[in-house]
């Protein structure tokens, strides 16, 4: 049982026809909108189902036709779908994720259009928003780009704030070249921290759809190599760019690439990518993957850890933070704008008064060392607190406040 206050302290396809009526209430927690510009061939995939997805606006219901496939699920059991929405020269893929905004169902369904040949080549504008209006953020924006005139409504309740469901571990993905000359350095690597590793065929969509399961996925190989060509593109997507054009240039023969828990690594040839790998392992990146989820902060009999630290280029983002129960667990997660996407929130300081019911936490914006695209940041951090205090508790993290009841 959990009460939250969000004000801020003072600082060839099977087809099946349904309807579905959004603006409401839906289960999750945010949507990733990609603008593909031309239509998307809706035949080269396995299975869809045709639905009218029906949004309420401040002045009138929307209604668009839209094709739906599964790309995985929530904590929960929620499952998650992405659609396919076509419009006036554009279509519009929106993808179902969780609060966070993680990355992995939009990959999965750029991935399934992508291998399959549905699209052909790369999306042109990607927009993201958690669940809290209708019409979701991306289709509104979306829309406005047609020339359509859409005043989007509050939800009348929180999106859903588990995260997506993911298996403990490493997916490799790769072709066979890759995998026989710089797989066998990340294998010994994790394996040596007691974590599951596991490589993945990049040029066979099952494999690839499998691998963004995990909690962390390295993609050997740049656009151009052959088998995890595709995946990896996806991934570098126009953010990439900058980055090819200087190996291109013959600035570095090699890239690193992080999107969260998300990497590319690759080089201008087999052996550049090797040394790729090798720069990875030695500046520490598997035992940094696997330890950001550790024991951060203890304050007498409760520990306090950073689940994962995201940052994007989502200038304008709102800051604050939310609190809720998982577990017997408190889970926090605490949004703040960043000079770039390449920093990541670090435990400063925590403290729990159980006399005066407080929970402080202060946390501190760190730059990383990764190569960083240049835009004004975002940075997302997922705390938990264990164990979860009973009662009426003020939660304050770097002066915005919550409170919370927990029943015992």
């Amino acid at each position: 049982m959990l009460e939250y206050n969000l004000t801020h302290s003072m600082k060839g396809p099977l087809l099946l026809t349904l309807l579905l009526t959004l603006g409401t209430c839906l289960q999750v927690g945010g949507y990733i909108g990609a603008v593909y510009p031309g239509q998307v061939d809706v035949s080269q995939l396995n299975v869809t189902v045709k639905e009218v997805l029906r949004f309420s606006t401040m002045y009138r219901k929307i209604s668009l036709t839209a094709y739906k496939f599964k790309v995985g699920f929530l904590e929960d059991g929620t499952p998650l779908f992405a659609y396919i929405i076509p419009g006036n020269g554009s279509t519009l893929i929106l993808v179902e994720t969780d609060y966070s905004l993680d990355e992995a169902p939009y990959y999965k369904a750029l991935a399934a259009l992508t291998y399959s040949g549905a699209i052909g080549h790369d999306v042109v504008k990607v927009y993201r928003g958690l669940n809290t209006i209708s019409p979701p953020l991306p289709v509104v924006l979306w829309l406005r780009d047609q020339g359509e005139r859409v005043r989007p409504i509050e939800n009348v309740c929180l999106p859903a704030k588990g995260d997506v469901d993911k298996r403990k571990g490493v997916a490799v993905v790769s072709n066979e070249i890759d995998r026989k000359i710089s797989y066998p350095l990340l294998e010994e690597a994790f394996k040596s921290l007691g974590v599951e590793v596991t490589w993945h065929d990049g040029s066979e969509l099952k494999e690839v759809m499998s691998s963004l399961d995990y909690s962390a996925v390295i993609v050997l190989g740049g656009p151009l190599s052959l088998g995890s060509g595709k995946i990896s593109s996806i991934i570098l997507g126009k953010k990439g760019e900058e980055l090819l054009s200087n190996l291109k240039l013959g600035k570095k023969s090699y890239l690193i690439y992080r999107s969260d828990n998300l990497f590319v690594l690759a080089g201008t040839d087999r052996y550049a990518t090797r040394e790729a790998v090798k720069e990875f392992v030695e500046e520490g990146w598997p035992k940094k993957l696997f330890s950001e989820g550790g024991t951060i902060r203890e304050s007498g009999n409760y520990t306090l850890s950073v689940i994962r630290s995201v940052g994007s280029c989502r200038a304008g983002s709102s800051e604050g933070f939310l609190a809720y129960t998982v577990d017997g667990a408190v889970r926090i997660i605490y949004r703040e704008g960043a000079p770039n996407p390449c920093y990541r929130h670090r435990v400063k300081s925590f403290t729990v008064d159980p006399v005066r019911r407080e929970v402080l936490i202060e946390l501190e914006l760190v730059r990383t060392e990764q190569i960083c695209i240049q835009c004004l940041g975002s940075v997302e951090t997922v705390l938990e607190l264990k164990p979860a205090p009973e009662g009426e508790w003020t939660i304050v993290v770097n002066g915005y406040s919550a409170k919370i009841k927990i029943a015992g």
